[in-house]
């Protein structure tokens, strides 16, 4: 049977971020990190603008998380959007994605070579 591309890349998983002694996950689709994707963010290296490579991994970021356990201090969820995103200290947005390129990139040493220690699901 053939792979359905939309299915790959409609498909979620899970990690955990881990930040000033306090830890929640995060689901996203690790479908959405292409090398395409990484090309526009790395072209953003070189624009004379600093705030461009930021904005860039803001909006990767909302385009790729589907939720996360990051709340405001009264417990309710926070949103995830660009301006939820751009919102973040650039530390804490960091650990979001060291937690998400961990979580996908493909470790040798694991047998079947699909990827990080996350929870697939469809």
């Amino acid at each position: 049977m053939p792979i359905n591309i939309g299915t790959v890349t409609a498909e979620e998983a899970t990690t955990t971020v881990s930040y000033g002694g306090e830890t929640g996950k995060i689901v996203y689709r690790p479908g959405a990190m292409t090398p395409a994707r990484l090309e526009e963010i790395a072209a953003t290296l070189n624009d004379d603008e600093p705030s461009a490579e930021i904005m860039s991994t803001v909006q990767f970021l909302a385009d790729m998380i589907v939720s996360w356990e990051i709340v405001q201090d009264d417990g309710a969820t926070l949103p995830v959007t660009p301006d939820t995103v751009k919102a973040l200290p650039i530390k804490f947005m960091g650990a979001i994605v060291n937690a998400i390129y961990d979580d996908v990139r493909v470790d040798p040493t694991q047998p079947d070579r699909s990827g990080g220690n996350s929870s697939f699901r469809r």
